[in-house]
C-alpha cells in the first residue's frame, strides 16, 4: 500500500500568457498619451492575463487524508478535492488533443485538470455530485502509472488476511 502522494507538475504555457501581458502592457504604455481609455483597458488586460499565468504555472496532486487535493498554483484559485470514498475505477489513459490544458469539460468524455502533456489518471466516480456532475475526471499528469497505484490502493477494500479477527 502507498502511504502518500504528492506530486507536482509544471507546465510551460505560463510563459506564454507572461509575454502576452508584457505586450498588452507595453502597447498600453505606447498608445496611453493619445488616448486614455485604451490605456486603462491595456493595464486591465495585462493585469488579468498576469493573473492567469500565476493560476496556471503548475498542478499539484496530493494526499489530503480523506481526498485527493488538485491544485493549480502558485495562486490557488483553482483547486478540486476528490473524496477517495467517491471513486469506483482508476486507470491509466491518455487525454485528446482538444482536451486540451488547463480545465476543460466535455459532456460524455468528462472533466479535464491538465498542465501539459497527453497522460493522465481517468477517474471513475460512482456519484457524480456538485455542480459540474462529470462521472469521469481526467487528472493529467506526467507519473500517471505512480498516480494509479496511489489511488487504486485507496479504493481498494482492505483484504481478508489483512483485517484483524473480530472476536
Amino acid at each position: 500500500m502507498v502511504d502518500s502522494y504528492d506530486h507536482t507538475q509544471y507546465g510551460f504555457l505560463h510563459y506564454l500568457l507572461v509575454f502576452s501581458g508584457v505586450t498588452v502592457l507595453m502597447m498600453g504604455i505606447v498608445t496611453g498619451e493619445d488616448n486614455p481609455p485604451s490605456f486603462y483597458g491595456c493595464i486591465a488586460l495585462s493585469a488579468l492575463t498576469f493573473l492567469f499565468a500565476g493560476c496556471f504555472a503548475y498542478l499539484r496532486v496530493s494526499d489530503a487524508g480523506d481526498a485527493l487535493s488538485l491544485q493549480f498554483g502558485p495562486i490557488g484559485i483553482f483547486r478540486r478535492r476528490i473524496a477517495y470514498r467517491d471513486v469506483e475505477r482508476v486507470e491509466v489513459s491518455r487525454t485528446r488533443f482538444w482536451d486540451g490544458w488547463g480545465i476543460h469539460g466535455f459532456p460524455f468524455d468528462g472533466l479535464t485538470y491538465n498542465i501539459k502533456g497527453f497522460r493522465c489518471v481517468r477517474v471513475t466516480l460512482k456519484r457524480p455530485s456538485g455542480l459540474w456532475r462529470f462521472k469521469y475526471i481526467n487528472i493529467g499528469t506526467d507519473d500517471p502509472e505512480g498516480l494509479a497505484a496511489f489511488l487504486k490502493s485507496r479504493i481498494q477494500p482492505p483484504n481478508e488476511a489483512e483485517r484483524s479477527p473480530s472476536l
